[in-house]
């Protein structure tokens, strides 16, 4: 998914960097919520007779973690030109509604997803399928939560099939085979197919249990009253 941007001011008392616009990603990669963040530090360094690398540090207002971005400075018309974020966003957008409801399914997402990023696809999908099995179970507690302790004992894919069945009865079998435990710790070579389809599922559960999430919270409207 396309990196969401934003143009901010950067408040700062070196007169060099303070005061002057940078553009920088719109969510938080640590929450990935979408916020303007406290500026906290500049620096920089010549990169070319014409150009200067800078770094500014920043704080994010939700969940109080910091983030550095990098920036290229024209010296001669004095643009600035976004150029990363460390560390690296997330690279899909997960709604505030998953964010806190299940904060330990995050932080697995987070260091699945920066595993894939340096290409180790390997740990990145037993983190991703550990994720997904977090963020099934603490909802499998919210439907039953006299059933917690049985809940985190049952096999990922025999949670699914009882709290999901929905999703169970369209792809039970390729469901099966991409959540199993063994397929993901002893596949030699994955391919990039099964990857793909891994994070495939994840995203379908992602989304119904947003959906069912959403659907809980939901506040019926009020009903209309005789004039």
């Amino acid at each position: 998914m396309t990196m969401t941007l934003q143009t901010v001011k950067f408040q700062s008392s070196i007169p060099h960097y303070g005061g002057r616009s940078y553009t920088i990603p719109q969510q938080c990669p640590h929450c990935g919520i979408v916020v303007a963040p406290y500026s906290l530090r500049a620096a920089g360094i010549d990169y070319s007779k014409n150009e200067e690398f800078i770094f500014l540090l920043h704080k994010c207002k939700g969940c109080e973690e910091k983030f550095l971005t990098t920036h290229l400075l024209n010296k001669n018309d004095q643009t600035t030109t976004f150029k990363s974020i460390y560390p690296p966003a997330l690279n899909m957008e997960i709604s505030e509604v998953i964010m806190k409801f299940s904060p330990k399914f995050i932080q697995i997402y987070r260091q699945a997803h920066t595993a894939e990023i340096e290409s180790h696809t390997e740990l990145a999908a037993a983190g991703y399928r550990l994720a997904l099995e977090i963020l099934v179970k603490d909802f499998a507690k919210l439907e039953q939560p006299e059933r917690a302790e049985q809940i985190r004992k049952m096999p990922l894919v025999d949670c699914a099939q009882t709290y999901f069945p929905d999703l169970f009865v369209l792809v039970q079998r390729d469901l099966a085979q991409a959540l199993g435990s063994d397929y993901i710790a002893y596949t030699q070579d994955q391919s990039d197919a099964e990857f793909n389809e891994l994070k495939y599922y994840l995203d379908i559960f992602l989304q119904n249990i947003e959906m069912k999430l959403k659907i809980r919270g939901a506040t019926p409207p009020p009903a209309p009253t005789d004039q």
